[in-house]
């Protein structure tokens, strides 16, 4: 059996400082290289999952975009995009592993010219990656069935409205776009402060504290610090030497990742003690989490570059190359096909040559989408809580000039 995918906790591209920083809930060694027509910066994490759809960060500059996908079943690829007509110089990219799951990737300010012509050029081809220098064995994992992996798994204990344990730490979902983060920690590393500035959490959680008993975090305390801008703070109750603890807001997720700094969560956790409390938060006029969204419509926009999902409420997806029926495959929980659902008006010329929707399951929609000859299937996008867009690109059909590409060395990351 081949082994479980990890996956890729978060990432963020640091325009001011022209710098990457990545982590993922194992150890990873990553292999780069650089690729031209456009110039890229390709970066591959072998055994590793997204955990959901593709991602993009529209950038203005010299750099013009950083995007996330699955390149392959267990390989994650982050792609830096230069602008037309800018390079940078691939021997003064440097990688730093933290840990051997924490990486931070500083870029060289990028130039005008391109990569020189080689004679004979090979065509560009990944490289097999290098074997990880092991510095910790993580320890064993039971077997996950394996029926969706894309969608993060709760741990049993402690599931209250708007906030979840799962098997990379905690989530907390939140309303009002991406917060500011501020994370401090006593003097006596027993109390770490993560204050949200600019959204709001369930009333539920306000003034609540919950013995979570995972993770080395024996309780988390939840209160409103201020009204307007809003600010909710969240405190880890952690033993002294516990590590410290970082935040990364989630707009696929709706909501905040908290997770320690320098070590997967599983490490440092027993499983829940038998201190798991048996209070129920009550709800204050919230609103009723289990009603289904409905999809109404599939319909292609944009002049024939978007794929349209509307929806009556909020609704997330999860999205995959499906290798087996060659299409693209969109996950949508906690969703239902409207009873006069409309989909696409397809034809010869359109950019995709078949597109199913079906009903799952009675919580789930499924659609697959196939390109036609000539289309590449881009990112999804959010669009708003109602609509997902899923990129639809033209193949070049000219065949530029092929340049080899650039291996870029990756040191091993230092040891936890």
């Amino acid at each position: 059996m081949a082994a479980q995918a990890r996956e890729l906790l978060f990432w963020q591209y640091d325009r001011n400082q022209n710098r990457l920083e990545f982590t993922t809930d194992v150890g990873v060694q990553p292999t780069a290289q650089l690729i031209s027509n456009p110039t890229r910066l390709v970066i591959d994490l072998p055994g590793i999952n997204v955990g959901g759809p593709s991602t993009n960060q529209r950038l203005s500059g010299a750099i013009r975009e950083v995007r996330v996908g699955q390149f392959e079943r267990q390989t994650t690829r982050i792609v830096v995009e230069l602008a037309p007509g800018y390079t940078i110089d691939p021997q003064q990219v440097k990688f730093r592993g933290i840990s051997p799951n924490q990486w931070t990737v500083q870029l060289p300010q990028p130039y005008r010219g391109s990569l020189p012509v080689l004679p004979n050029p090979a065509p560009p081809s990944i490289p097999p990656a290098e074997p990880p220098t092991r510095t910790q064995s993580p320890p064993p994992r039971p077997t996950i069935p394996r029926s969706n992996p894309t969608i993060p798994r709760s741990n049993p204990g402690i599931r209250r409205q708007g906030f979840q344990i799962n098997r990379n730490g905690f989530f907390v979902s939140t309303d009002g776009g991406k917060p500011i983060i501020q994370i401090e920690r006593s003097r006596n590393n027993r109390r770490i402060n993560i204050d949200l500035e600019g959204v709001t959490i369930a009333e539920s959680l306000l003034g609540e504290d919950l013995e979570v008993n995972r993770y080395g975090v024996s309780k988390i305390e939840f209160e409103k610090k201020k009204e307007s801008p809003p600010i909710v703070r969240m405190t880890l109750n952690v033993d002294s030497d516990s590590p410290d603890w970082l935040a990364s807001f989630s707009e696929r997720l709706g909501g905040v990742l908290i997770f320690p700094r320098g070590v997967p969560a599983q490490r440092l956790d027993n499983g829940p003690t038998s201190k798991v409390p048996t209070k129920p938060i009550q709800s204050r006029g919230s609103a009723n989490t289990g009603k289904l969204a409905t999809i109404g419509s599939v319909e292609l926009a944009s002049n024939q570059t978007q794929l349209l999902i509307k929806a009556n409420q909020r609704v997330r997806a999860t999205s995959k190359w499906d290798p087996r029926s060659k299409a693209y495959q969109i996950t949508i929980p906690n969703a239902k096909l409207a009873e006069k659902f409309s989909g696409p008006q397809l034809n010869s010329t359109s950019p995709v040559s078949e597109v199913m929707v079906r009903q799952e399951d009675k919580n789930t929609v499924l659609i697959l989408v196939q390109p036609s000859n000539g289309t590449r299937i881009g990112s999804l996008n959010q669009l708003n809580d109602q609509l997902l867009a899923l990129q639809l690109r033209p193949l070049i059909s000219r065949r530029p000039t092929r340049i080899p590409p650039r291996s870029i060395p990756v040191p091993p990351p230092n040891s936890i």
